[in-house]
């Protein structure tokens, strides 16, 4: 899920945990590089974005 519609009007961007229990929301600018990478290549491929909090192992540098 991306956004809340004021804010985008305003140039504020949300990116929503897709993760059931988590709920947080999050700017895009406040990511940490490794996420904000992460969360393109899922949004370029139409996949689901968790944050680091719920799945850090998706954040690790191999």
């Amino acid at each position: 899920m991306r956004g809340r519609v004021l804010d985008e009007s305003k140039g504020i961007v949300w990116f929503g945990c897709d993760e059931k229990v988590c709920g947080k929301w999050y700017h895009f600018e406040c990511l940490h590089l490794s996420e904000q990478e992460y969360l393109r290549e899922g949004m370029e491929e139409g996949e689901s974005w968790y944050c680091k909090t719920c799945k850090p192992w998706l954040y690790c540098e191999e």
